[in-house]
């Protein structure tokens, strides 16, 4: 299908504001589809730059969305008669930070990926031929 550049425009401003992929945001944009946004995006190096752009900017709002997450407490000891509400919101954040977590630790691996550190010095082996 065939996408007009101001549709192609208005989903990568979407992206860049949001936590929601590709699908849904086409989705969201009514008769776009993921398909005809990938066949767009090939049309020209200027749509990659752009897309490459809504991506990145996508990923600061996710660093922000991680540390919101992390940090609003205002639902922990929420409660509602005898149940207690709070750890379910808990589990749910901890679920979101996770996910959070591994989408950056995938994307800016310099940043969030797991640091590895080779700290075993060990000595040449040495074969004794007979």
């Amino acid at each position: 299908s065939v996408m007009e550049a101001e549709l192609f425009e208005k989903i990568c401003s979407d992206l860049e504001r949001t936590h929601l992929g590709l699908l849904s945001i086409c989705r969201n944009n009514g008769q776009a589809t993921e398909n005809g946004f990938r066949n767009h995006l090939k049309k020209s190096e200027l749509n990659e730059e752009r897309y490459t752009r809504a991506r990145e900017k996508q990923l600061d709002y996710l660093e922000d969305l991680l540390r919101e997450v992390s940090f609003d407490n205002g639902k922990d000891s929420l409660v509602d008669g005898n149940v207690n509400l709070g750890s379910n919101s808990i589990a749910r954040d901890r679920l979101k930070t996770d996910t959070l977590k591994f989408i950056l630790s995938k994307l800016r691996p310099q940043k969030y990926g797991t640091k590895i550190e080779h700290t075993i010095k060990s000595e040449p082996r040495v074969f004794k031929i007979d």
